[in-house]
């Protein structure tokens, strides 16, 4: 008897599944796979990522190639460093403009694209605590980093416009004249002889003012110093240095003239009298007791490269206060001291040797002459190692992070008729400057001399010895300097 049992049907196995069930099970393997906050972070390191980590193709081509697009754009722009593309900004208003949005438009996509990877990853997923910490803290550091691009491109763009429209001197009254001062020279006035350069061919210490050859490779600048804080006096400019830029060998030359110089000739003809300093022709000019052709600051900066024998291209008017200030931005700066400074006069003690300073000892480390083997010319040549130092700082990493903040006091502590758009022609040289390209000279002794307060009405003043201001210039300037080419006249590197 055979035992017959009721089969049911055949189990067919594992078949293929419908197409919708397929579809479902793709979904649910793709959410599946990696974590929310781990396609979070791709996101932000890069759109797109996080949505490809997913297995979010076509998503992630969407937000991809836009920002791929940017990128390009940017490095093209910033093939020349970054510095050279800020200060393309000053020449190209539609540039700067554009790298704005840009900025922002990439700001607002990669959040984006982080929320979308999150999403995506856990539809259903309730966000955990920690993962909105994360993503707070991405969206945070996304929103500060381009806060800061985005300031630092306004602050370039706007530039220009704010320091035009400065005027430090505002707050200073114009001088008064005074009875006592002589402040026109007669035509011949008398002065102290002075060994000529060369006993073959004497110098004839007057010359009469003629055109510069061409030039094409140097920028030559006036930096002056103002202090607004004490607007109860007249402004003297007690800072005079000379700064020449080379593009072309990529040397600097500094050249500082004496506060106290006086008897100086004038880049129009005649002479200052005997007891005028240079550090008062600003203001005699404002107050129209020096008749000069051109306005006060335009004046200033042809008398100044008429003595020292180059075409003064522009001036730097620096607020004092803005100095110290930008000192202390920047972290403070170090130079070498090569003596002890004990200057209870302004307060200033600063030890022989490597030093750092912060900006309000800078401050009177620049400005003390009264300690012991202190004077105008020992100041002045502290002004240029400061200034190089300065230089130095702001081309490190650290000093570009702060650009936003220094091209904001700029806007405000400085006043120039440098032109900004053609800053970019300058940048990679200064970059690329080392102390051994820098030459510092200060016309004190030899290239000058104290005349007897009794042939200057009790004044304490120095006079310039033309043949020796004469070779500096032909050995600094070449034949950008007015006195190359005539007769007599020795080169000689500086002296001091």
């Amino acid at each position: 008897m055979h035992d017959k049992r009721i089969q049911g049907p055949r189990d067919p196995g594992p078949g293929p599944a419908s197409p919708a069930a397929s579809a479902g099970l793709r979904a649910t393997v793709g959410r599946a796979i990696g974590s929310p906050l781990a396609a979070t972070l791709l996101s932000f390191v890069w759109p797109g990522l996080g949505q490809l980590y997913i297995r979010r193709r076509r998503e992630a081509l969407l937000f991809a190639i836009p920002t791929v697009a940017v990128v390009a754009w940017l490095a093209l722009q910033m093939r020349q460093g970054g510095l050279v593309f800020i200060g393309n900004f000053f020449a190209d208003s539609f540039l700067a403009l554009t790298f704005l949005a840009l900025t922002i438009f990439i700001g607002v996509w990669r959040a984006l694209s982080m929320a979308h990877a999150y999403v995506q990853a856990a539809p259903r997923r309730r966000p955990r605590k920690v993962d909105l910490g994360v993503m707070g803290g991405l969206l945070l550091l996304i929103l500060v980093s381009h806060v800061w691009v985005v300031r630092t491109a306004w602050a370039a763009y706007q530039l220009d416009t704010r320091i035009s429209q400065n005027d430090l001197m505002r707050d200073i009254p114009t001088i008064a004249p005074d009875p006592s001062e002589e402040y026109v020279a007669s035509p011949t006035p008398t002065r102290m002889p002075f060994a000529p350069v060369s006993t073959t061919a004497p110098y004839q210490p007057t010359f009469s003012p003629t055109a510069a050859p061409p030039r094409s490779s140097r920028v030559t600048i006036l930096l002056t110093g103002i202090d607004r804080l004490d607007t109860n006096s007249h402004a003297l400019m007690d800072s005079l240095l000379v700064v020449s830029l080379d593009t072309r060998t990529g040397k600097v030359a500094m050249v500082s003239v004496p506060r106290d110089t006086a008897n100086y000739e004038f880049y129009w003809g005649g002479d200052a009298g005997v007891n005028t300093k240079i550090n008062n022709f600003y203001n005699l000019v404002r107050a129209n007791l020096i008749d000069a052709p051109d306005p006060p600051l335009t004046a200033l900066k042809r008398e100044i490269g008429w003595l020292v024998g180059v075409k003064i291209d522009y001036y730097a008017l620096v607020d004092l206060h803005g100095f110290r200030v930008l000192v202390d931005m920047i972290g403070g700066i170090c130079v070498y001291n090569p003596r002890a400074i004990n200057d209870p006069f302004t307060g200033t003690f600063v030890p022989k040797g490597d030093v750092c300073m912060d900006g309000i000892t800078t401050l009177k480390y620049v400005r003390s002459r009264h300690g012991a083997g202190d004077n105008d010319y020992t100041r002045a040549a502290r002004q240029q190692d400061v200034l190089f130092a300065i230089s130095k700082k702001l081309a490190t990493p650290e000093g570009l992070l702060l650009l936003p903040d220094l091209l904001e006091l700029a806007g405000t502590s400085v006043q120039t008729d440098f032109p900004l758009k053609t800053i970019n022609k300058y940048i990679s040289v200064a970059q690329r400057l080392e102390s051994k390209d820098v030459c510092e000279c200060v016309l004190g002794p030899p290239y000058n001399y104290h005349p007897p307060t009794t042939e200057t009405k009790g004044t304490w003043t120095s006079r310039l010895k033309p043949p020796l201001v004469a070779g500096l210039s032909v050995y600094l300037f070449g034949t950008d300097s007015r006195y190359y080419g005539l007769e007599g006249i020795i080169p000689q590197a500086c002296r001091r």
